[in-house]
């Protein structure tokens, strides 16, 4: 939901995924939106997969994703990012063993950001990087931490 503020304390291994996809409605591991922030945080292991984005928002602008520690493995399948999405307002990383894997559509154009735009998708907000281990892969002409990658 728009304004709020989810504080997720892991522990343990979890993992989200979803399959379903649609154009009107690409499916999001780890939904956040618009105006809302997600602060993760713990010793845990959190797997966040998603056919449109793993963490963050597809067809609209995220909300600001905040990783304070944990293990987090986030990806798409399917033309998003693994942590972020069309449009952002912040991602920061202050902690943690981070790994974000954009969707690689094998044609060398059109991919997801390891951290930052769904394909086709400029970047507007802010990412930092502050702290933690950070591995961030894009795929299909997208930048590993920026610009989703652009169809010819």
């Amino acid at each position: 939901f728009n304004d709020s503020v989810v504080n997720l304390q892991i522990e343990g291994e979890n993992s989200l995924k979803t399959n379903s996809f649609s154009s009107a409605s690409p499916s999001v591991g780890l939904y956040v939106s618009y105006s809302s922030k997600l602060i993760i945080d713990g010793t845990g292991v959190l797997n966040s997969e998603g056919r449109g984005v793993g963490i963050g928002a597809t067809n609209m602008e995220a909300g600001s994703i905040i990783i304070n520690g944990g293990t987090i493995n986030a990806c798409s399948t399917g033309s998003g990012a693994g942590i972020g999405g069309d449009d952002l307002e912040l991602i920061e990383i202050n902690g943690g063993n981070v790994t974000a894997t954009g969707y690689d559509n094998g044609s060398g154009a059109g991919g997801g950001a390891g951290i930052g735009g769904y394909k086709e998708a400029s970047v507007t907000g802010i990412i930092r990087i502050n702290g933690g281990v950070v591995y961030a892969k894009g795929g299909g002409g997208a930048e590993d931490i920026g610009n989703g990658g652009f169809s010819c």
